[in-house]
């Protein structure tokens, strides 16, 4: 539960006074403390409990952000294949007879130490497709044009802050543009890789 949340509930089972919690004022009007919270969930997900009606949404099906391969994948997986690639999408490829596909599958269930951990929370991460994904990214790097973004994007903010210290700063050249982070944090935005 966020600091938010915990002062939701405190305030809501009388922990402040007189509207304070803490020396701080007490968050209220947000959400009902035990009920349908609020803060944790985005926006659509929220309007999507409500039961609006399906008049009252509009699916957008078009992209034009990512190569048509990847564009795909996501249509089919998440879309019904309902969702198709614009032509404004972006077509060229890596460039890197390593990974000459736009998307590329990498079987990592024969890694040794291939096991999904908890740092106490409820985040997850894989020290051993870390570790892999820390190799395969500085191939990419070193191959790839300078020119060219690089995002490593990974579900768990615990995988994202593990691949960080795998993949410190001092590991890359000032003029590579690499970014790791959660994929909440990436939507909407673009790399090149």
């Amino acid at each position: 539960m966020s600091e938010a949340e915990q002062q939701m509930v405190a305030a809501a089972n009388g922990g402040g006074r007189n509207g304070w919690h803490g020396g701080r004022p007490a968050l209220t009007g947000v959400a009902q403390p035990g009920g349908q919270h609020v803060i944790g969930k985005s926006l659509f997900a929220w309007i999507q409990e409500r039961g609006f009606a399906p008049a009252a949404t509009v699916l957008l099906d078009q992209q034009n952000r990512m190569h048509p391969a990847i564009g795909e994948l996501v249509s089919r997986v998440f879309y019904t294949s309902r969702v198709r690639t614009g032509p404004a999408a972006p077509r060229r490829g890596t460039g890197l007879p390593a990974f000459p596909s736009p998307v590329t599958w990498v079987d990592t269930r024969s890694l040794k130490g291939n096991v999904e951990s908890r740092a106490g929370g409820t985040s997850l991460f894989n020290l051993a497709e870390a570790r892999l994904v820390t190799s395969i990214t500085h191939h990419l790097a070193s191959h790839a044009p300078p020119n060219l973004t690089i995002g490593v994007i990974t579900a768990y903010a615990e995988q994202r802050d593990l691949l960080r210290r795998l993949m410190g700063p001092h590991d890359w050249p000032p003029d590579r543009q690499l970014e790791i982070d959660t994929v909440d944090a990436f939507e909407g935005r673009e790399k090149d890789i």
